[in-house]
């Protein structure tokens, strides 16, 4: 089979996904070589290289990272399909899961929303205590208005600062921001931290920093302080050119920095409907390696 994999990082996705979808959760290099060979054309050197990316990926987030690189083997973490990270990796826009499997438009959508809900909790873990966050993306929780003007309105209660006057034009829906966070000083006065997040399951990226126009937000809302953009992403950034590209224009947060931020067993029962959907995927994927073999 032929997957269009573009370098270390891709094959490392690809390395992760055979593990999640195999049946012992275990390989030798050996025999991780021999996969690669046998069904999809990767060479020795893209399967080392690969690895070592994954060799990185644990030194940065630790106990988040729901696989184990040894000498001379990988290997899959128990409870590893309940992950944030695993799940991520099973919704990356032309991932080696994503080339592999059909999703619905309703599959899409509901992966989206649940990305947008990780991404929310990693919003609240990097600013802090204190710190707070919700979906605004459209259409919203519970709760948020569908009128754009009236869910800024909304919106701005629950901020504690006054909205702003310029026009609140009802196509935007969401202002680009699906995900909003902030963390409020003790002394209540203007100038607090506040994020605004563009959560994108679409493969091309630049486009999409430019979905959040500062400016427009602070005329929405009565903000002192400029706020800051975000781009929150399930995968990964290949190659430093484009991280810096991408970096100029909004802070990104992508599958490691999410993962990494989340808590270890931090998220309750509210999520399990993520980790079927993560096995659903993880069960459908491991069907199609099989017929592939």
């Amino acid at each position: 089979m032929d997957l269009d994999l573009k370098g270390r990082d891709q094959v490392a996705d690809w390395i992760e996904c055979v593990l999640l979808a195999g049946e012992h959760g275990h390989l030798g290099v050996g025999q991780l070589q021999s996969v690669a060979d046998s069904n999809f054309s990767i060479e020795e050197a893209q399967v080392a290289l690969a690895v070592e990316a994954m060799k990185r990926r644990a030194r940065w987030i630790g106990d988040a990272y729901p696989f184990e690189i040894g000498d001379g083997y990988v290997k899959l973490h128990a409870e590893a399909a309940k992950s944030p990270y695993a799940s991520m990796l099973m919704m990356t826009p032309w991932s080696p899961a994503d080339q592999c499997l059909d999703r619905s438009t309703e599959e899409f959508q509901t992966m989206a929303v649940w990305f947008e809900r990780l991404t929310a909790r990693s919003v609240e873990a990097l600013m802090g205590p204190e710190s707070k966050s919700l979906r605004f993306g459209y259409p919203g929780e519970l709760g948020r208005p569908s009128n754009f003007q009236e869910a800024i309105v909304w919106l701005a209660e629950r901020l504690q600062v006054e909205p702003g006057e310029d026009y609140k034009p009802p196509q935007r829906n969401d202002g680009g921001a699906d995900v909003i966070g902030w963390r409020p000083f003790p002394d209540q006065r203007s100038g607090m931290l506040l994020l605004l997040v563009q959560c994108t399951l679409q493969r091309e990226l630049m486009s999409k920093t430019a979905d959040i126009k500062i400016a427009h937000w602070q005329g929405w809302l009565k903000l002192r302080t400029p706020p800051i953009s975000v781009l929150a992403i399930p995968g990964n950034v290949t190659g430093f050119e484009k991280w810096e590209e991408l970096a100029s224009q909004a802070t990104i947060l992508d599958r490691t920095r999410i993962a990494g931020l989340i808590p270890s067993g931090s998220l309750s029962d509210d999520f399990a409907d993520l980790w079927d959907l993560t096995r659903d995927r993880i069960a459908r994927l491991a069907g199609f390696l099989d017929e592939s073999a």
